[in-house]
Protein backbone atom coordinates (compact mmCIF):
# COMPACT_ATOMS: atom_id res chain seq x y z
CA UNK A 1 0.00 0.00 0.00
CA UNK A 2 1.37 3.43 -1.36
CA UNK A 3 2.03 6.02 1.46
CA UNK A 4 -0.27 8.52 0.04
CA UNK A 5 -2.66 5.68 -0.21
CA UNK A 6 -2.29 4.95 3.67
CA UNK A 7 -2.46 8.58 4.91
CA UNK A 8 -5.90 8.76 3.07
CA UNK A 9 -7.39 5.83 4.19
CA UNK A 10 -6.61 6.84 7.54
CA UNK A 11 -7.78 10.23 7.13
CA UNK A 12 -11.08 9.28 5.74
CA UNK A 13 -12.05 6.18 7.27
CA UNK A 14 -10.49 5.31 10.42
CA UNK A 15 -11.23 6.85 13.80
CA UNK A 16 -9.28 6.41 16.77
CA UNK A 17 -10.58 5.27 19.62
CA UNK A 18 -11.76 7.39 22.54
CA UNK A 19 -9.35 6.98 25.33
CA UNK A 20 -10.22 4.42 28.30
CA UNK A 21 -6.75 3.59 30.49
CA UNK A 22 -7.34 4.52 33.83
CA UNK A 23 -4.32 6.86 35.12
CA UNK A 24 -5.00 7.22 38.95
CA UNK A 25 -2.37 7.69 40.88
CA UNK A 26 0.08 8.47 37.87
CA UNK A 27 2.36 11.82 37.30
CA UNK A 28 2.28 12.35 34.10
CA UNK A 29 4.04 15.53 31.93
CA UNK A 30 3.12 16.52 28.96
CA UNK A 31 5.39 18.84 26.78
CA UNK A 32 3.36 21.17 25.04
CA UNK A 33 0.35 21.25 27.02
CA UNK A 34 -0.79 24.56 26.46
CA UNK A 35 -2.84 24.47 23.09
CA UNK A 36 -3.68 21.92 19.99
CA UNK A 37 -2.88 17.91 20.47
CA UNK A 38 -1.32 18.42 23.81
CA UNK A 39 -3.69 19.50 24.99
CA UNK A 40 -6.72 17.92 24.29
CA UNK A 41 -4.74 14.86 25.34
CA UNK A 42 -4.16 16.67 29.00
CA UNK A 43 -7.98 16.90 28.84
CA UNK A 44 -8.37 13.38 28.64
CA UNK A 45 -5.56 12.07 30.96
CA UNK A 46 -6.99 14.53 33.59
CA UNK A 47 -10.51 13.14 32.82
CA UNK A 48 -8.98 9.34 33.28
CA UNK A 49 -8.00 10.00 36.98
CA UNK A 50 -4.53 11.58 36.40
CA UNK A 51 -2.57 11.40 39.93
CA UNK A 52 -0.69 14.36 39.23
CA UNK A 53 -0.66 16.56 34.99
CA UNK A 54 2.02 18.57 34.85
CA UNK A 55 1.72 21.20 31.71
CA UNK A 56 5.03 21.37 30.54
CA UNK A 57 4.68 24.63 28.31
CA UNK A 58 7.07 27.73 27.18
CA UNK A 59 4.44 30.43 28.46
CA UNK A 60 3.57 30.72 31.93
CA UNK A 61 0.51 32.74 31.13
CA UNK A 62 -0.53 30.28 28.40
CA UNK A 63 0.32 27.36 30.80
CA UNK A 64 -2.09 28.78 33.43
CA UNK A 65 -4.50 29.51 30.93
CA UNK A 66 -4.20 25.50 30.17
CA UNK A 67 -4.82 24.70 33.61
CA UNK A 68 -7.93 26.61 34.20
CA UNK A 69 -9.12 25.11 31.37
CA UNK A 70 -8.59 21.85 31.94
CA UNK A 71 -9.66 21.89 35.69
CA UNK A 72 -12.89 23.75 34.15
CA UNK A 73 -13.61 20.78 32.03
CA UNK A 74 -12.85 17.98 33.71
CA UNK A 75 -13.24 18.66 37.31
CA UNK A 76 -9.73 17.39 38.54
CA UNK A 77 -8.40 19.39 41.37
CA UNK A 78 -6.36 22.10 41.03
CA UNK A 79 -3.64 21.02 43.00
CA UNK A 80 -3.39 18.09 40.95
CA UNK A 81 -2.14 19.97 38.17
CA UNK A 82 1.10 22.22 37.72
CA UNK A 83 2.35 24.44 35.02
CA UNK A 84 5.91 24.13 34.45
CA UNK A 85 8.67 26.08 31.75
CA UNK A 86 10.63 24.34 29.53
CA UNK A 87 11.38 25.37 25.89
CA UNK A 88 12.83 22.48 23.29
CA UNK A 89 15.18 24.87 21.49
CA UNK A 90 16.88 25.79 24.54
CA UNK A 91 19.53 23.30 26.22
CA UNK A 92 19.77 25.74 29.33
CA UNK A 93 15.69 25.40 29.68
CA UNK A 94 15.56 21.54 29.10
CA UNK A 95 18.36 21.18 31.53
CA UNK A 96 16.90 23.42 34.59
CA UNK A 97 13.11 22.26 33.59
CA UNK A 98 14.46 18.44 34.27
CA UNK A 99 16.59 19.80 37.85
CA UNK A 100 12.72 21.18 38.80
CA UNK A 101 10.98 17.64 37.91
CA UNK A 102 13.64 16.06 39.68
CA UNK A 103 13.42 18.38 42.68
CA UNK A 104 9.78 18.13 42.88
CA UNK A 105 8.82 14.54 42.15
CA UNK A 106 9.03 11.25 43.41
CA UNK A 107 8.28 9.54 40.41
CA UNK A 108 6.79 10.49 36.67
CA UNK A 109 5.06 7.08 35.11
CA UNK A 110 4.51 9.14 31.68
CA UNK A 111 6.48 11.83 29.75
CA UNK A 112 4.53 12.72 26.35
CA UNK A 113 7.27 14.81 24.37
CA UNK A 114 4.87 16.89 22.03
CA UNK A 115 6.26 20.20 21.32
CA UNK A 116 7.30 20.03 17.79
CA UNK A 117 7.66 23.20 15.16
CA UNK A 118 7.37 23.66 11.81
CA UNK A 119 9.26 25.66 10.78
CA UNK A 120 9.42 27.58 6.96
CA UNK A 121 12.12 30.41 7.30
CA UNK A 122 15.59 29.76 8.50
CA UNK A 123 16.45 30.45 11.84
CA UNK A 124 18.88 29.46 14.75
CA UNK A 125 18.30 28.86 18.63
CA UNK A 126 20.98 30.57 21.53
CA UNK A 127 23.43 28.10 20.32
CA UNK A 128 23.39 28.98 16.36
CA UNK A 129 21.30 25.52 15.66
CA UNK A 130 18.51 25.69 13.46
CA UNK A 131 15.14 25.52 15.16
CA UNK A 132 13.71 22.53 13.70
CA UNK A 133 16.80 20.61 14.47
CA UNK A 134 17.40 22.40 17.89
CA UNK A 135 13.38 21.40 19.17
CA UNK A 136 12.21 18.56 17.17
CA UNK A 137 15.27 16.37 17.80
CA UNK A 138 18.36 17.77 19.97
CA UNK A 139 15.91 19.11 22.85
CA UNK A 140 13.36 16.67 22.46
CA UNK A 141 16.17 13.55 23.33
CA UNK A 142 17.87 16.00 25.62
CA UNK A 143 14.93 15.60 27.74
CA UNK A 144 14.07 12.33 27.13
CA UNK A 145 17.70 10.99 28.00
CA UNK A 146 17.53 13.29 31.03
CA UNK A 147 14.35 12.19 32.52
CA UNK A 148 15.57 8.22 32.29
CA UNK A 149 16.66 7.47 35.64
CA UNK A 150 13.23 9.18 37.14
CA UNK A 151 11.51 7.11 35.01
CA UNK A 152 13.36 4.06 35.45
CA UNK A 153 13.07 3.81 38.87
CA UNK A 154 8.98 5.07 38.83
CA UNK A 155 8.63 1.63 37.38
CA UNK A 156 8.23 -0.33 40.38
CA UNK A 157 5.02 -2.03 39.63
CA UNK A 158 4.60 -1.86 35.53
CA UNK A 159 6.44 0.25 32.98
CA UNK A 160 6.23 3.72 32.46
CA UNK A 161 6.03 5.10 29.28
CA UNK A 162 8.68 7.35 26.98
CA UNK A 163 6.46 8.43 24.20
CA UNK A 164 7.04 10.97 21.05
CA UNK A 165 5.02 12.74 18.67
CA UNK A 166 6.72 11.83 15.58
CA UNK A 167 4.53 11.86 12.19
CA UNK A 168 3.54 10.18 9.16
CA UNK A 169 5.53 12.64 7.31
CA UNK A 170 8.66 10.95 7.87
CA UNK A 171 8.28 8.52 5.16
CA UNK A 172 7.67 11.81 2.84
CA UNK A 173 11.74 12.43 2.33
CA UNK A 174 15.08 9.83 2.92
CA UNK A 175 16.99 12.82 4.50
CA UNK A 176 19.11 14.32 1.85
CA UNK A 177 21.43 15.67 3.82
CA UNK A 178 22.92 11.91 4.52
CA UNK A 179 25.02 12.37 1.71
CA UNK A 180 27.09 14.55 4.09
CA UNK A 181 30.26 13.62 6.28
CA UNK A 182 27.90 15.40 9.19
CA UNK A 183 24.23 15.29 9.03
CA UNK A 184 23.80 17.51 12.08
CA UNK A 185 26.10 19.97 10.10
CA UNK A 186 24.51 19.82 6.72
CA UNK A 187 21.21 21.04 8.52
CA UNK A 188 22.27 23.93 10.28
CA UNK A 189 22.85 25.52 7.22
CA UNK A 190 20.63 28.10 5.61
CA UNK A 191 20.01 26.06 1.91
CA UNK A 192 17.99 27.07 -1.04
CA UNK A 193 15.87 23.78 -0.65
CA UNK A 194 14.83 25.09 3.17
CA UNK A 195 11.45 26.74 2.05
CA UNK A 196 10.06 23.42 0.13
CA UNK A 197 6.73 23.12 2.21
CA UNK A 198 7.44 21.61 5.17
CA UNK A 199 11.06 20.03 4.04
CA UNK A 200 12.94 20.66 7.47
CA UNK A 201 9.58 19.30 9.42
CA UNK A 202 9.45 16.22 7.20
CA UNK A 203 13.80 15.30 8.03
CA UNK A 204 13.44 16.56 11.85
CA UNK A 205 10.00 13.62 11.99
CA UNK A 206 12.33 11.30 10.07
CA UNK A 207 15.03 11.66 12.43
CA UNK A 208 12.73 11.49 15.57
CA UNK A 209 12.05 7.84 14.46
CA UNK A 210 15.08 6.63 13.83
CA UNK A 211 16.68 7.75 17.14
CA UNK A 212 13.96 6.41 19.07
CA UNK A 213 14.66 3.36 17.28
CA UNK A 214 17.91 3.49 18.49
CA UNK A 215 16.86 4.47 22.23
CA UNK A 216 14.50 1.72 22.49
CA UNK A 217 17.27 -0.36 21.78
CA UNK A 218 19.32 0.62 24.62
CA UNK A 219 16.18 0.94 27.42
CA UNK A 220 14.77 -2.16 29.21
CA UNK A 221 11.14 -2.59 28.39
CA UNK A 222 10.35 -3.86 31.57
CA UNK A 223 11.40 -0.49 33.11
CA UNK A 224 10.54 2.15 30.34
CA UNK A 225 8.51 1.09 27.01
CA UNK A 226 9.61 4.05 24.88
CA UNK A 227 7.46 4.36 21.51
CA UNK A 228 6.54 7.12 19.00
CA UNK A 229 3.24 8.10 17.26
CA UNK A 230 1.68 9.17 14.40
CA UNK A 231 -1.49 11.39 15.40
CA UNK A 232 -2.21 12.39 11.59
CA UNK A 233 -3.31 15.34 10.32
CA UNK A 234 -4.89 17.50 12.32
CA UNK A 235 -6.60 20.85 13.10
CA UNK A 236 -3.64 22.22 15.29
CA UNK A 237 -1.19 25.30 15.94
CA UNK A 238 1.33 23.60 14.38
CA UNK A 239 1.07 25.29 10.90
CA UNK A 240 0.07 28.70 11.66
CA UNK A 241 3.30 29.95 10.23
CA UNK A 242 3.05 28.61 7.39
CA UNK A 243 2.72 31.11 4.32
CA UNK A 244 2.42 31.24 0.47
CA UNK A 245 1.75 28.02 -1.37
CA UNK A 246 2.45 25.81 1.82
CA UNK A 247 -0.01 27.63 3.76
CA UNK A 248 -2.43 27.06 0.57
CA UNK A 249 -1.72 23.44 0.62
CA UNK A 250 -2.10 22.26 4.08
CA UNK A 251 -4.60 24.23 4.97
CA UNK A 252 -7.14 23.29 2.43
CA UNK A 253 -5.84 19.01 3.62
CA UNK A 254 -6.66 20.33 6.76
CA UNK A 255 -10.31 21.60 6.08
CA UNK A 256 -11.09 18.41 3.88
CA UNK A 257 -10.26 15.58 5.46
CA UNK A 258 -8.56 16.90 9.31
CA UNK A 259 -8.78 15.41 12.04
CA UNK A 260 -10.32 17.35 15.01
CA UNK A 261 -7.60 18.42 17.64
CA UNK A 262 -9.91 16.26 20.32
CA UNK A 263 -9.50 13.12 17.83
CA UNK A 264 -5.54 13.67 17.09
CA UNK A 265 -5.01 13.38 20.56
CA UNK A 266 -6.45 9.92 21.35
CA UNK A 267 -3.81 8.61 19.85
CA UNK A 268 -1.53 10.42 22.05
CA UNK A 269 -2.85 8.98 25.37
CA UNK A 270 -3.12 5.62 23.43
CA UNK A 271 0.71 5.86 23.18
CA UNK A 272 1.19 6.76 26.87
CA UNK A 273 -1.03 3.29 28.08
CA UNK A 274 0.34 1.08 25.37
CA UNK A 275 1.71 -1.92 26.36
CA UNK A 276 5.23 -3.91 25.81
CA UNK A 277 4.93 -4.73 22.13
CA UNK A 278 4.49 -1.05 21.43
CA UNK A 279 8.34 -0.66 22.88
CA UNK A 280 10.91 0.74 19.84
CA UNK A 281 7.69 1.15 17.71
CA UNK A 282 6.06 3.46 15.51
CA UNK A 283 2.13 3.86 16.52
CA UNK A 284 -0.78 5.00 14.18
CA UNK A 285 -4.36 4.90 14.07
CA UNK A 286 -3.95 3.53 17.77
CA UNK A 287 -1.38 0.54 16.66
CA UNK A 288 1.83 -0.54 16.02
CA UNK A 289 2.54 -0.12 12.01
CA UNK A 290 5.73 -0.77 10.14
CA UNK A 291 7.57 2.72 10.01
CA UNK A 292 8.51 4.17 6.12
CA UNK A 293 10.44 1.44 4.24
CA UNK A 294 13.69 4.02 4.14
CA UNK A 295 13.57 3.47 7.90
CA UNK A 296 14.46 -0.45 7.83
CA UNK A 297 16.07 -0.60 4.55
CA UNK A 298 20.07 -1.40 4.28
CA UNK A 299 20.83 2.13 4.34
CA UNK A 300 18.25 3.20 6.80
CA UNK A 301 19.88 1.32 9.24
CA UNK A 302 22.54 2.56 8.41
CA UNK A 303 21.66 6.22 8.70
CA UNK A 304 20.21 5.01 12.17
CA UNK A 305 23.57 4.67 13.65
CA UNK A 306 24.72 7.64 12.11
CA UNK A 307 22.35 9.88 13.81
CA UNK A 308 22.88 8.22 16.98
CA UNK A 309 26.13 8.73 17.32
CA UNK A 310 26.33 12.16 15.55
CA UNK A 311 23.14 12.80 18.24
CA UNK A 312 25.16 11.94 21.28
CA UNK A 313 28.04 13.59 20.59
CA UNK A 314 26.32 16.82 20.96
CA UNK A 315 24.73 15.72 23.56
CA UNK A 316 27.56 14.51 25.40
CA UNK A 317 28.82 18.09 24.82
CA UNK A 318 25.88 20.07 26.08
CA UNK A 319 26.17 17.48 29.39
CA UNK A 320 28.95 16.05 29.88
CA UNK A 321 28.24 12.44 31.09
CA UNK A 322 24.64 12.12 29.85
CA UNK A 323 24.93 9.14 28.32
CA UNK A 324 25.45 6.99 31.96
CA UNK A 325 21.87 7.78 32.13
CA UNK A 326 20.47 5.03 29.19
CA UNK A 327 22.65 2.18 30.82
Amino acid sequence: MSVLFKFLYSQLFVTPPVPQHDFSGETVIIVGANIGLGLEAARHIARLKAGHLVLAVRTQSKGETAKRDIVASTGISPDAVSVRIVDLSSNKSVIAFSHTIYAEFKKVDALLLNASILPFTFATNEDGVELGVATNVIGTFLLAILMLPLLRVSATIKPVHLSIVASEVHAFTTLPEKKHAHIFNALNVNSPDFERLQERYNVTKLMQVFIARELAQRVDCDRVIVNFLNPGLCHSNLTSTAKGWGSFVVETLKYWIGRTTEVGSRTLVHALSAGKESHGQYLSDCKVEPPAVFVTSDEGVKVQKRLWEELTEILENVRPGILKNIA
